[in-house]
């Protein structure tokens, strides 16, 4: 049997040792072997909480490679899901791949059976419960301290420090701040900013790093999250103004000397969902220059996959060229499953938050005593229906596909190659919501 180990950690439990990776991954592996199971992957969510199954790349990469494996195993519930809706979804696609799924620290979480199927709903139920609960004290606290002007965090911009009130202050380096940007605002260049520091401190910096200082110009007036005089003040307004218009104006100029990615911002690598950037390297100094996509998310830790599994890359070129011999078929593919799918739903909109409402209100009556088990099961059953059909409820854009339609109806090859590359770059942006591409170099269209 195969297995696939699934470990995540929020932000806030990283400095609690019984949540860190390598303990979950300890108890997993320890289970996996005394249970005869064979290891597929470790999927890794490090730092990204559970309440939603979006921004976790290594639990979507699991989804991915479901066809592969037999049962998933994770340490406890909350570790997978705390979103009721959520948790159904996880559940449908589990169940469409014939794969069950275990918590080897909690014995009743078990999906086969009605009872079991209901113990698990109300779990999760409690947990994004929790989840919630707890975010609206963290805000409520976090509220109250930016309200009296008191640090968020132990570590702020360089040039403030924490008097023994926890209140920002000036530090010994903010006569340094002060004249990074009094430079910059004199001179507009970094380089002059680099020499004078070199000079006057005897500090060397890397341009790159002066633009981090030099980009939160406004933080340096004293304002953070529209509060004023949050931080003292080091530089004027007028300071902060023009250090942002002299960095704009540099950074285009910058930008219109170099390449231009006709595919920036579109390509995504089908493993970790991460876009692919743009490169032109060379073979030597005299070779023609090409244009190059890539993944660049690969770990340095190949038993911890914390990235993206492979490291990929695609020709400009052979996009461009695929694109344009395909787009009208793709299209014409898409807008017939989009149809398809929207001629299926025979069912009325159903609102999903308003159940989850409903939901979360029938089971503080339960926890409360108010009603009985049989009346929570009774009506748990009747809204989590209703929930598994509101997932399903995915209605595509037909607008937006009519106004695509109309613009490829006027496309040739002729005017296409006719573009400059910017103009190419807005063309494929207005219709395409992003590429998905394998090591193969298989492509997959996605419209807006």
């Amino acid at each position: 049997m195969k297995c696939a180990l699934y470990a995540r950690i929020s932000v806030e439990e990283r400095n609690v040792p019984k949540y860190s990776i390598a303990a979950q991954l300890e108890r997993l592996e320890k289970y996996a072997k005394e249970n005869n199971m064979i290891i597929y992957d470790r999927y890794i969510d490090n730092g990204i909480s559970a309440a939603t199954i979006t921004k976790r790349k290594d639990l979507l990469r699991m989804i991915d490679d479901l066809d592969n494996i037999d049962i998933v195993l994770f340490t406890q519930l909350d570790r997978f899901s705390r979103n009721v809706l959520d948790a159904n979804s996880l559940i449908k696609k589990f169940a469409d791949k014939r794969v069950s799924f275990k918590a080897i620290d909690e014995d009743d979480v078990d999906t086969s059976t009605a009872d079991g199927k209901f113990i698990f709903d109300l779990k999760v139920s409690l947990a994004e419960r929790e989840r919630k609960k707890t975010s609206e004290r963290i805000k409520r606290v976090n509220e109250f301290k930016l309200k009296e002007k008191k640090a968020l965090f132990g570590v702020g911009p360089t040039g403030y420090k924490l008097d023994e009130n926890k209140r920002w202050v000036l530090s010994d380096d903010a006569p340094r701040i002060f004249d990074m940007f009094d430079t910059y605002v004199k001179t507009g260049s970094r380089n002059e900013v680099r020499k004078m520091l070199l000079d006057k401190y005897n500090m060397d910096m890397e341009p790159t790093v002066i633009s981090h200082y030099l980009s939160n110009a406004r933080k340096y007036t004293g304002t953070y999250k529209g509060i004023k005089n949050y931080y003292p003040r080091i530089i004027s307004d007028e300071a902060a103004e023009i250090t942002e218009r002299l960095r704009t104006n540099n950074i285009s100029r910058n930008r219109s000397k170099g390449t231009i990615y006709i595919f920036r911002g579109l390509l995504r690598c089908k493993y970790c969902g991460h876009i692919m950037t743009g490169g032109n390297p060379k073979a030597r100094p005299s070779a023609p220059s090409y244009v190059i996509y890539r993944c660049n998310r690969k770990s340095n830790n190949t038993n911890l996959k914390t990235y993206c599994s492979t490291m990929h890359q695609v020709r400009e070129s052979y996009v461009e060229q695929y694109l344009i011999n395909n787009i009208i078929e793709e299209f014409n593919k898409y807008v017939v499953s989009a149809v398809n799918a929207e001629e299926q739903k025979k069912d009325p909109v159903v609102d999903a938050n308003k159940i989850k409402q409903k939901i979360s209100r029938l089971q503080e009556l339960y926890i409360n005593g108010l009603i009985d088990m049989d009346s929570y099961k009774e009506q748990y059953e009747s809204l989590n229906n209703d929930l598994i059909i509101a997932t399903k409820q995915e209605k595509p854009n037909l607008d937006n596909l009519s106004k695509i339609s109309d613009i490829l109806n006027k496309f040739t090859i002729e005017t296409y190659k006719s573009l400059d590359r910017m103009q190419k770059r807005y063309f494929w942006q207005s219709l395409i919501d992003y590429i998905e591409v394998d090591k193969e170099k298989n492509l997959k269209i996605y419209f807006k």
